[in-house]
């Protein structure tokens, strides 16, 4: 479990600092704090959902707010049309 939870992490710390080095990304947070948050949310939803169903747990509007926390968290830049 533990080797899991470190091999996730690192992998989304990399994640991150891959695009922020390619500029796609302006993280407000550090890295390693998003991938601690995104591991611990995703693990919780799927105890949560385990043990009280879908349903209960509103898993879909759970990961709304997923998604548009990571954006806030993550700043994607925006890519810009080119001129044809």
């Amino acid at each position: 479990m533990t080797d899991r939870y470190q091999r996730m992490a690192e992998a989304i710390v990399d994640f991150v600092q891959t695009g922020t080095a390619r500029m796609e990304l302006q993280p407000r947070l550090p890295a390693e704090s998003i991938a601690l948050y995104l591991i611990s949310f995703i693990d919780g939803l799927m105890l949560d959902t385990f043990q009280l169903g879908p349903e209960k747990t509103r898993v879909s509007a759970q990961i709304d707010v997923l998604l548009f926390s990571l954006k806030e968290m993550l700043c994607p830049v925006e890519e810009t049309a080119s001129p044809s």
